[in-house]
């Protein structure tokens, strides 16, 4: 992995693989940083930076996947001051296809993303719908 990526600088680039590396429960987490501007993190956050081999978007779909409960189990500590270090966390693979497929993958993702959450809208909809009639008539 550490070939397609730069790990932990800490000036945050658009396209930035966020990992909290530190506390239990919250240790492993993912998000994809894309915001423009200068914006630093701490040191409980480690910083993937993919290299033009590697989609951001589609590592952060990958590292999602693996779970952050996975991701979580390999760092060290007790007492709810776990820690990911950097060598565990460079340590952390998973498959990298061409920029072609990883694109297709990202476009299909993105997708039924986009169904959840109109479905999910259907269903607040719904929730206030049967609200309104329960405040009406009960």
């Amino acid at each position: 992995m550490a070939d397609n990526f730069i790990i932990d600088e800490r000036k945050l680039q658009k396209g930035d693989i966020l990992i909290n590396s530190t506390g239990e429960g919250t240790a492993g987490r993912v998000t994809l940083f894309g915001l423009d501007g200068d914006f630093v993190v701490d040191s409980h956050i480690t910083i993937f930076r993919p290299n033009e081999k590697v989609l951001p978007k589609f590592a952060m779909y990958s590292l999602a996947h693996i779970g952050f409960k996975t991701i979580e189990r390999m760092a060290t500590g007790a007492s709810g001051q776990i820690e990911l270090n950097l060598s565990t966390i460079g340590n952390i693979s998973f498959l990298v296809p061409d920029l072609n497929e990883q694109q297709s993958i990202v476009n299909q993702i993105n997708e039924i993303e986009t169904q959840i959450s109109e479905l999910e809208k259907v269903l607040e909809n719904s929730r206030q719908e049967k609200k309104a009639v329960l405040d009406k008539w009960l």
